[in-house]
């Protein structure tokens, strides 16, 4: 799998449909306490709308397929045809931190995980390895998850808050899905 060392920068998007997308859809950040996530994440709060190939609520994931056109089409531009294992939708509350980890896993080795900031501010510091990034709003970055990474919002009034996917390229499909 061909990941950046540390990030790619892949684009940019309007982030206010997705902004948009969250409140008409009341999505509902909650802590994800499965396969030990609150220990790395802590107080930090998620979404999935489609985890693990499955989506979770079928309206909503129509109303993002609209709303992710432009998203989309960048992903397939980058990395070929492919399809979605996660979307979610991540907050971490001012003052709040994920822990130094990488993602394990072969779904991880295999797919691209590309960061979308909707909501940040300069102090939000994404770190990958020993190097310190901050992303504006609507910048779409690929991060190399299998390096260690952690983040730390340093806001005293800022959320920030995150659209994650990962993208599988079509070749590599078959090695993860198996229905």
């Amino acid at each position: 799998m061909n990941k950046p060392e540390y990030i790619k920068k892949i684009g940019r998007l309007n982030t206010e449909p997705y902004i948009n997308f969250i409140k008409s859809n009341s999505i509902i950040f909650e802590r994800d306490e499965r396969k030990n996530r609150d220990i790395l994440f802590g107080n930090a709060k998620t979404f999935f709308l489609v985890n693990e190939f499955k989506g979770s609520n079928l309206a909503a994931l129509k109303d993002f397929g609209s709303v992710a056109k432009d998203l989309f089409k960048t992903l397939e531009y980058w990395y070929g045809p492919g399809t979605i294992y996660n979307i979610q939708f991540s907050m971490l509350s001012p003052g709040n931190k994920i822990k130094r980890h990488y993602d394990q896993g072969l779904h991880f080795s295999l797919s691209q995980r590309i960061h979308v900031p909707l909501i940040t501010c300069k102090d939000v510091v994404f770190h990958i390895n020993n190097r310190q990034f901050n992303f504006d709003a609507g910048l779409i970055v690929e991060i190399n998850n299998n390096q260690y990474h952690a983040v730390e919002n340093n806001s005293q009034n800022t959320e920030r808050v995150h659209l994650i996917i990962d993208y599988v390229p079509k070749k590599y499909v078959k090695y993860i899905y198996s229905p």
